[in-house]
């Protein structure tokens, strides 16, 4: 989903993207997801609230592994949620190639199903122009 670009958005950086649209993020920490994802018992889960500014709220879970004494950064959040917007447009058999998983997999479908879902909810958080943005700053 590449497009023609400025030379700001070439050039800047997702600390950038995160300034100029004056995104802000609220994590609290959580003993576990709703959506009983598989993460090790001793991995770190939050309920996070991104707001663009007060035109747009982003409601979702992050986890981090053990290792991570920090809660989750902003750039973090948002550099993840980019990544899984870039495979919104794979069928379930490319995701599972792309990405390692079973197709015969009923959690790879999830997984499949529920960064689809995440990825609308980013498209409705954003404006178009910002969507397209962020997806084309390098990734962390």
């Amino acid at each position: 989903m590449k497009t023609e670009l400025n030379d700001y958005q070439t050039q800047a950086t997702i600390v950038q993207f995160i300034e100029a649209h004056g995104i802000t993020l609220d994590a609290v920490p959580v003993p576990t997801r709703p959506d009983k994802s598989e993460w090790d018992d001793r991995a770190k889960h939050y309920f996070c609230i991104l707001d663009r500014d007060g035109a747009g709220v982003l409601k979702l879970y992050y986890s981090m592994g053990s290792a991570h004494k920090t809660g989750p950064k902003i750039e973090d959040v948002l550099d993840c949620l980019a990544s899984d917007a870039n495979c919104e447009s794979d069928t379930f058999e490319d995701f599972c190639a792309n990405l390692g998983y079973d197709e015969d997999s009923r959690k790879a479908f999830a997984t499949w199903e529920a960064v689809r879902d995440q990825t609308s909810k980013l498209r409705k958080f954003l404006t178009p122009e910002q969507f397209t943005e962020l997806l084309n700053l390098e990734r962390l």
